[in-house]
């Protein structure tokens, strides 16, 4: 199950390096290089605190460190790949030029039904393995989701973005993903000593 989790990421990732290619969109690089560069470095650090602090909290602390760093380089990658994709033009409305119309005309679905797919694949996992959480999963699920939001807003606002719609939706959306990744048993296999003795 857990090889099923991480090709799910591995697949959500292609598919928006993918699109990075074919689409490169680079406005906002262009015209914002250090915004551009800040936004990766809050999304790595989000992800690098929350990879600790989950460590930590599951009883892992020799584990801490590496799960910190690889979790940073996810999201630092992962923003790298949204931003090349038009992910955020996509979700930005401000932007009205030619270019970006045509943008979204042609990329719009294609990265709604990646995003669908992955979803579909958490439920399907969730359901069939159903690992229920301890106790300590609910502050851990409220800090997790809280520290990538607040990243997420962050973005936003460099982005130029409607902040409350961009906190709501990464509140739910950060909610969501870690009560499937729980369910699904992503959590166990990652932080059971079994796995790491």
């Amino acid at each position: 199950m857990e090889r099923i989790v991480l090709g799910g990421k591995a697949l959500l990732c292609s598919m928006l390096i993918i699109l990075s290619f074919v689409n490169a969109h680079y406005t906002y690089i262009k015209e914002k290089p250090r915004l551009f560069m800040i936004d990766n470095m809050v999304s790595g650090i989000a992800g690098g605190i929350v990879g600790a602090m989950m460590a930590y909290m599951r009883q892992r602390p020799d584990i801490a460190e590496t799960s910190a760093f690889i979790m940073f380089l996810f999201f630092f990658f992962f923003n790298v790949v949204k931003e090349m994709s038009g992910y955020y033009t996509i979700l930005n409305p401000k932007e009205s030029t030619k270019a970006v119309k045509t943008e979204v005309k042609y990329f719009k679905y294609p990265v709604i039904i990646i995003c669908l797919l992955f979803l579909l694949g958490m439920i399907y996992m969730a359901g069939s393995q159903r690992v229920m959480p301890t106790l300590m999963f609910i502050p851990e699920l409220i800090l997790a989701s809280g520290i990538f939001t607040a990243a997420d807003v962050l973005i936003a606002r460099n982005h130029g973005d409607n902040l409350k719609t961009s906190a709501i939706s990464s509140a739910v959306l950060y909610t969501v993903a870690g009560l499937l990744l729980q369910f699904g048993g992503f959590y166990k296999y990652i932080y059971s000593t079994s796995n790491h003795s």
